[in-house]
């Protein structure tokens, strides 16, 4: 997992974050000057043959090595102009350039190259937002928890409480999903999505609850 997380990193350094710095004309030094040591880190852990040794690469690959590299990023990305970072912000992400005003139009926020359209709210990274509404009476009304997890997760041999275990991530995993996609058409989804978040220290993900 190490490894593909430093790849991923040097890739979008490479061929996004440092080109759109570039265009910007923003200062790429930093960047530049921890890149080399992502990569070096990168190939000894690749190369390491020793179980600990290798251990012991990774967890300074991932938290020193990378972490330097990211500290670098953050700090240029606030120096870029909005429009002219390639990557989704957390904003952007979590569909916060979306609201509704006083008379329920959809509104966008940001850079001011959001319009509203058809297939939702259209940018210049795409489709940001499927929905051109959120009604408030009703959002958040379908959640995986409680009786509605029990339900279905009975229906998988299971019963609701085995969300309460964070465990059931390593051995009930399958169940769960298959009682979740269940769930979900029952309720009218005809897409899924699984949005990843690293695995913390203690082995559990943020926010992992189930729901």
């Amino acid at each position: 997992m190490v490894e593909i997380e430093a790849k991923c990193m040097i890739d979008m350094v490479q061929q996004q974050i440092l080109p759109a710095l570039k265009r910007a004309e923003v200062d790429t030094a930093d960047i530049e000057a921890a890149l080399p040591a992502l990569k070096e880190g990168l190939h000894e852990f690749e190369h390491e043959s020793d179980d600990y040794a290798k251990a012991t690469l990774g967890r300074v690959l991932r938290l020193e090595t990378m972490e330097a590299v990211r500290a670098a990023c953050d700090e240029a990305e606030g120096l870029c102009p909005a429009d002219m970072w390639p990557l989704a912000t957390y904003r952007e992400l979590l569909h916060l350039d979306v609201n509704q005003d006083a008379l329920g139009n959809t509104t966008a926020l940001g850079n001011g190259q959001l319009i509203t359209g058809e297939r939702g709210i259209v940018g210049k990274r795409g489709i940001v937002g499927e929905a051109a509404s959120i009604d408030p009476a009703t959002f958040g009304t379908h959640v995986f928890t409680g009786a509605v997890a029990d339900k279905y997760l009975k229906q998988q041999g299971e019963k609701g409480d085995i969300l309460k275990d964070p465990s059931w991530t390593k051995t009930k995993a399958n169940k769960v999903a298959a009682a979740i996609q269940a769930w979900g058409r029952d309720n009218g989804a005809t897409v899924t999505t699984h949005w990843f978040q690293p695995m913390g220290a203690n082995g559990v993900r943020p926010g992992m609850t189930g729901q």
